[in-house]
């Protein structure tokens, strides 16, 4: 099972660089944590995150390069890196993904495309946040799905990990535990049958 990243956890932006930078390897730790703990098999980025802004004046990549502790800058790279959160769609569900939106007015966010989130919901994956307000704290996060052409929509919502030293509710640690294994079914079924 993945975690997905919310690219939209990079607003609101932090200014202060050095902080992005803890708050971002914070994130790794975290993953690293659930790795450990509940077998998490990746942690998938969008393709997008690269261009994406993580302060009014630079986009991901650009912030990745200026750093001079070149550890540093290698242990964030080697997770932005293939598979992408997209490889693991059906392509059914690669049209589906752009259906998806959030707003908050606190952020403020008004009715942007999540395209993690779209993921986590359409492949039931849970999602991490980057630890860049309270509004992506919660282990539910909500957001709207245009359902038709006339743009109609309704409420979604995703399980979500954002800080480790936060208490795993019961339901988003049954999920987690769930997806690490794997279950075996016996069946009368002719293998060449098995589809």
């Amino acid at each position: 099972m993945e975690l997905i990243f919310n690219e939209l956890s990079f607003k609101p932006y932090i200014d202060n660089e050095a902080l992005f930078k803890n708050k971002f390897i914070e994130m790794l730790s975290t993953y690293g944590k659930l790795k450990e703990t509940f077998g998490i098999s990746n942690l998938l980025f969008p393709r997008a995150t690269f261009n994406h802004n993580v302060s009014e004046a630079s986009t991901f990549i650009q912030w990745v390069s200026s750093l001079t502790n070149s550890s540093e800058r290698n242990k964030i790279m080697a997770f932005i890196r293939t598979p992408f959160s997209e490889d693991i769609l059906e392509d059914a569900e690669e049209d589906k993904t752009n259906k998806y939106y959030y707003e908050n007015a606190e952020i403020p966010i008004e009715q942007e495309y999540c395209i993690g989130l779209g993921i986590c919901h359409a492949k039931e994956r849970i999602a991490i946040s980057l630890n860049s307000h309270n509004c992506w704290q919660p282990h539910i996060l909500s957001f709207k799905e245009i359902v038709d052409d006339e743009f109609n929509t309704k409420d979604v919502e995703v399980h979500n990990v954002c800080k480790s030293e936060q208490e795993l509710n019961v339901d988003l640690s049954e999920k987690l535990l769930y997806y690490g294994k794997l279950e075996l079914v016996e069946t009368d079924i002719e293998p060449e049958n098995k589809k």
